[in-house]
């Protein structure tokens, strides 16, 4: 209870943005392992590159092993672990913070957004899960052959039964990363809409409040539409 009572801050901390202090809570939990998932290579420099590396202070060990195995081998690493350790945790009935907390390392909105009770946090979730995979994404264009792999990514998610929420072969692995993840993000807004409004895994709250959202949009549309259309007709007037 008290792990699951600090990883709700930790869930938090890291939705707010503050991920320095979200390490910080679990070094003073005793916990500096798991400081050491949410920042990896070393800081708040995510990403690494050489230059993060020796700010960070890691060892030439790791430059090294990052220089020579291509741009971004460690990242993807990275995010196939915490996407590994997530499923492994919600299939064996762990917390729900924790799921999530490493699900949100990893763009795994399957895991994230049952944790979302209103449709702020599930916006949130999905938002921040798309950004992060178009970073993914921008990495496998930088690898040698990566505009074929993206594409071979885009046809396996249409070929995807549903191409919402299916779940990759078991052997894909960090090589092959983000296309665990792929087909859970939205395409565009619609998508993320329909996405809340009928996902099995979105919280009633989430497709109650979202609805309510969407209603208040297409008022406001509607009005506009209504107020372009008068402007419209009072030109279209002045110039008969």
């Amino acid at each position: 209870k008290q792990d699951e009572s600090i990883l709700e801050d930790v869930w938090t901390l890291l939705r707010a943005g503050r991920r320095e202090e979200a390490c910080d809570l679990c070094r003073s939990a005793g916990q500096p392992w798991r400081a050491a998932t949410l920042c990896p290579f070393g800081g708040l420099d995510l990403f690494p590159s050489f230059k993060a590396m020796v700010k960070n202070g890691k060892n030439r060990t790791l430059q090294a092993i990052e220089l020579e195995s291509g741009i971004g081998h460690q990242w993807r690493l990275w995010k196939w672990a915490t996407y590994c350790a997530s499923e492994r945790i919600a299939e064996q009935d762990g917390g729900k913070y924790e799921t999530a907390v490493y699900a949100a390392q990893c763009s795994n909105l399957k895991r994230i957004l049952p944790i979302c009770t209103d449709w702020e946090s599930a916006c949130w979730a999905m938002a921040n899960s798309w950004l992060d995979v178009q970073v993914d994404l921008e990495l496998v264009r930088l690898q040698p052959g990566g505009t074929d792999q993206f594409k071979s990514y885009e046809d396996a998610i249409d070929r995807s039964p549903g191409r919402g929420d299916g779940v990759p072969p078991p052997t894909v692995g960090p090589e092959n990363w983000p296309l665990q993840v792929l087909n859970q993000q939205p395409r565009h807004l619609s998508s993320l809409l329909q996405k809340l409004h009928s996902s099995d895994s979105v919280h009633e709250g989430v497709t109650r409040g979202c609805k309510e959202q969407h209603r208040k949009i297409e008022v406001r549309a509607s009005s506009l539409e209504n107020a372009l259309l008068t402007f419209g007709t009072e030109i279209a007037f002045l110039h008969t």
